[in-house]
This record gives C-alpha cells, structure tokens and sequence, in this order.
C-alpha cells in the first residue's frame, strides 16, 4: 500500500492511497495556516478511515510538480521523513 501526496492547487492538499496500480481512496483538504497540523490530522483520519497502519505502508511520496523552495513541500517532506524513521525505528513497536 502507497500514500501519494500532491497539491494540485493552492492551499488544496490531495492524499491518494494506492494498492498496485488501483486507487483505494482519495480525499483533498484545504489548508490556510498550520499545514504541520492539519498535514498530521488528515492523513491519520484518511488511514483510520481505511484501517491502514502506517506501518503497512510501503511508500509514503509526494508526487506532482510542487515547488520544492515551498513551506508545503518542506513540511510534507518533514512528514515523509518522520513516517520512515517510526517505521525503521525499534520505538515504533
């Protein structure tokens, strides 16, 4: 199971959860300040709501364009990099 992450428009974040090539869900939130926290509550009632484990994932990617000097993609790419240290980490069990 993958988790894409695009913003396609402004302030429009898009999480796509894929199995193979077939889309499971897709859900878009919008966001005006604190993408850090609105970022971390979406995508934990996006996998509750499918009953997916981050753990379970064997990808989490942005995908699409984005700027990469963006604060969007900066804080997107902090949560990436947060979700492989707890799935490599002994602290995750």
């Amino acid at each position: 199971m993958r988790l894409l992450i695009s913003s396609k428009k402004l302030n429009t974040i898009t999480l796509n959860l894929k199995l193979g090539h077939t889309t499971v869900d897709t859900v878009d939130f919008g966001f005006d300040k604190n993408l850090d926290t609105e970022v971390i509550k979406s995508i934990d009632k996006f996998l509750k709501r499918n009953r997916i484990d981050i753990h379970s994932l064997s990808r989490v990617r942005v995908v699409e364009n984005m700027d990469k000097n963006s604060s969007a993609y900066k804080v997107l790419q902090t949560f990436i990099q947060a979700v492989t240290f707890v799935k490599n980490s002994h602290l995750s069990r």
